[in-house]
């Protein structure tokens, strides 16, 4: 996917820079988040807060990023996963309603990264979760030990 609007690329420079190279976290060569909430917070109010900026620009810049070589899915990463969504539905809970993922629901479908499935299973509303989006976040997630949490989450009620 490449990014569209000035905006998702701002948002993909901001949160590229959200990173370590500590051995402690990441191999060499790889991205691996490092943030505090404040600094999450302050990088997307920034990201938002642009004229003409949304929501999707966050989400948008995000799933680029989730698709990188560089970018595993790994427990460091999933927690950024969920705080970022987490901050998203928390500061701008009406944006998050109002957004249409039906973008990203596509684009899991088509294939996608082990993080990108991830993102898609934290970050899609329950309406944009069809069946064939489910399948393919759970076949995205199989290996990993993300998979039964996947399993979990999508489970019919």
């Amino acid at each position: 996917m490449a990014l569209e609007t000035d905006g998702q690329r701002q948002a993909y420079i901001a949160l590229r820079q959200l990173n370590t190279t500590d051995p402690k976290w990441c191999g060499p060569g790889e991205w691996a988040p490092v943030w505090s909430s404040w600094g999450l917070e302050q990088t997307i109010e920034k990201i938002v807060g642009q004229d003409g900026s949304g929501l999707r620009d966050v989400f948008a810049a995000f799933w680029e990023l989730a698709g990188q070589p560089d970018v595993r899915l790994t427990r460091l990463m999933a927690d950024f996963i969920l705080d970022i969504v987490r901050l998203c539905f928390r500061l701008y809970r009406r944006r998050y309603d109002a957004e249409d993922f039906s973008w990203m629901a596509q684009r899991v479908q088509c294939g996608c990264t082990p993080s990108q499935a991830y993102l898609a299973l934290i970050g899609l509303p329950p309406d944009f979760k069809n069946a064939a989006c489910r399948s393919a976040i759970l076949s995205s997630l199989k290996g990993t030990e993300f998979f039964a949490e996947a399993e979990r989450m999508l489970a019919p009620d």
